[in-house]
């Protein structure tokens, strides 16, 4: 009957955004890898500066 239907697609519909969901985050893989490295760098970066005693500030820009 139209019960048992319905009760597939919204089965079928799960597992699809199941699958979609598994394609997007496999998508961000790399980036959140690239992420990391990217923020290891900078902190290393900025320990090493500051190791030396030579930090760098920055001007705040006047709002008009």
């Amino acid at each position: 009957g139209w019960k048992d239907i319905f009760g597939f697609n919204l089965a079928a519909m799960d597992h699809i955004q199941q699958l979609m969901a598994s394609r997007s985050d496999a998508l961000f893989q790399d980036a959140r890898s690239k992420l990391r490295e990217i923020r290891a760098q900078q902190s290393k970066r900025l320990q090493d500066r500051s190791d030396t005693g030579e930090v760098v500030m920055r001007k705040k820009k006047k709002k008009t």
